[in-house]
């Protein structure tokens, strides 16, 4: 039973929190990218991402995710305290955030997925394949998770293309990613894109970047698993090999230690917490909407994810949520 209006009790209590008590806000982003069809809703356009940071510079605390951790450990952070961080680990990050991150003194965290570095995300390639094909069969089937995949094209247009392209996403989501592999090699066979893929869009950074993006200490590197599955989902074993292979790979290509974890789409249960702070982590972020408080489970920080907005309206966002 759904009582009226509890959601936004909800938010007037997390507004309350942000005012009375010691408390910081840690901001989300993706992408950071002028694409014309964002189908995940994941990017922020760069002379917007600009435009946020200008407003973060001038009205707020910028503070670095550690910082903010020790803040919140001993009850004591600047007014307006927010830190930056970023999941997945794109290209995109370097090449259009970095540059904006500097000019404003900006400190940030990059959550990398470790298996993907200078690779496409399944996701995006599952876009490519679908999204961006000139004709597409009537009907897909592919082999994977031990059964058998069918999708149908109710038409021959964008709009149904989209359509396809959700229910393949939602089904391919709880996949391993040995089965989203094997489940993206039948349908490179089964489809052909209307262009040839780009080397630039959409893609993760690859070592080289990756050492680039962090060498002058502004960005810190945390760990996004190595493959971003469903971690909830997974065994045990599973779970803690791709918590810890992620920490072990990162940390030997960066010769510095990662403190940090993000759980991917935000799925994790006891089990992962435990697995995550037996590898050595400090911390973990999570998906969901919220203010920071020293009541607030360090492995499980909350985020408020920044959607595509100019300025003004991220301004206007800020002065809202803000610790004061």
């Amino acid at each position: 039973m759904r009582l009226p209006g509890k959601k936004r009790l909800v938010l007037a209590n997390r507004w309350l929190r942000s005012r009375f008590t010691t408390a910081g806000l840690i901001l989300g982003y993706h992408r950071v990218s002028d694409v014309t069809d964002d189908f995940y809703s994941i990017c922020v356009r760069p002379e917007h991402f600009a435009e946020q940071m200008a407003v973060l510079r001038r009205e707020a605390n910028p503070i670095s995710l550690d910082e903010m951790i020790e803040g919140l450990k001993i009850g004591s952070l600047p007014p307006r305290a927010v830190a930056v961080t970023f999941d997945d680990g794109y290209a995109d990050n370097l090449y259009q955030a970095k540059p904006v991150l500097e000019e404003h003194e900006i400190p940030a965290t990059l959550f990398v997925a470790s298996g993907y570095l200078g690779r496409r995300f399944w996701w995006d390639e599952l876009a490519y394949l679908l999204r961006d094909s000139e004709t597409l069969p009537q009907e897909i089937s592919v082999e994977a998770a031990g059964k058998t995949f069918q999708w149908r094209l109710p038409d021959a247009d964008k709009e149904s293309g989209h359509l396809l392209l959700e229910e393949t996403y939602r089904d391919m989501l709880g996949f391993t990613a040995e089965q989203q592999e094997q489940a993206l090699q039948q349908l490179r066979q089964l489809i052909v894109p209307a262009h040839k893929q780009s080397n630039c869009n959409g893609r993760a950074l690859t070592p080289d970047e990756l050492q680039d993006f962090s060498s002058n200490g502004l960005v810190t590197i945390g760990s996004h698993s190595v493959s971003h599955p469903l971690l909830a989902s997974l065994s045990r074993e599973s779970q803690r090999q791709e918590i810890e292979s992620s920490k072990q790979d990162l940390e030997a290509l960066l010769e510095k230690p990662v403190s940090s974890f993000s759980y991917p789409n935000g799925s994790y249960d006891e089990t992962t917490r435990a697995l995550v702070q037996d590898a050595g982590y400090t911390n973990a972020c999570a998906s969901y909407n919220d203010v920071s408080s020293v009541k607030t489970d360090l492995f499980n920080l909350p985020r408020f994810w920044i959607p595509d907005q100019n300025g003004s309206q991220f301004s206007g966002w800020l002065r809202r949520w803000a610790p004061n």
